[in-house]
């Protein structure tokens, strides 16, 4: 008779699982593109954060549903694999790999713009990019444990300002107006900052990937 096979370790808890999904989603851009979306809506900024949301709470809710059927980690590639087949869900695995490769360089391209001496200069910024994906990749290496605590401290350290940011401005609100419509119309303008606010949201998908 074989032996019951154990179950694996689960070395990432409930609140580590929340803040890669909390970090994944609140990156780089959460501080970068605010800017880039007033300089195409102006005041009517906030609008296309709110529109965006409301588009990608059904993909984040049909994550949840399908999240909930499995024990198993693996996300979109996972779930493709169920019901479509392993074909389908080789595709998906792969693509979903390609497009956390490109977000990472994206978004590690964004640190180098917060330092100073590095903004400005091509090759200085990717030097800077290229020593945060060594840095965060070593202590990833070094074992889950360490990467999670990480993960944890920079979600927490990127929250507290973005909330202090948000109850600064509640007292702004009331006299906040949209503003006229641009010459050219809306459709242009709240598409192009609709894309830029994507980025900012997207990233819930990859917590089913290690949550299993």
């Amino acid at each position: 008779m074989t032996p019951p096979t154990a179950a694996p370790r689960r070395l990432l808890t409930r609140f580590d699982l929340l803040c890669l999904g909390v970090n994944a989603v609140v990156g780089s851009s959460i501080f970068l593109f605010p800017g880039r979306l007033a300089g195409h809506l102006g005041a009517a900024s906030p609008l296309a954060y709110a529109l965006t949301a409301a588009l990608l709470a059904p993909v984040a809710l049909c994550f949840a549903e399908a999240s909930s059927k499995h024990d198993r980690a693996g996300g979109p590639a996972l779930y493709a694999q169920t019901e479509f087949g392993p074909d389908c869900g080789f595709a998906i695995g792969w693509l979903c790999w390609i497009t956390m490769i490109v977000s990472w360089a994206a978004v590690a391209n964004g640190i180098a713009s917060y330092i100073p001496w590095a903004a400005g200069r091509p090759g200085a910024g990717k030097a800077v990019a290229c020593l945060a994906i060594a840095g965060f990749g070593a202590l990833n290496w070094r074992g889950v444990r360490l990467g999670a605590w990480t993960t944890d401290f920079f979600t927490v350290a990127k929250l507290i300002p973005i909330a202090l940011i948000a109850l600064a401005g509640l007292r702004a609100l009331p006299a906040w107006r949209p503003g006229a419509a641009p010459a050219a119309g809306w459709s242009g303008p709240i598409s192009a900052a609709c894309f830029l606010a994507y980025f900012a949201f997207q990233g819930f998908e990859t917590v089913p990937v290690t949550a299993g």
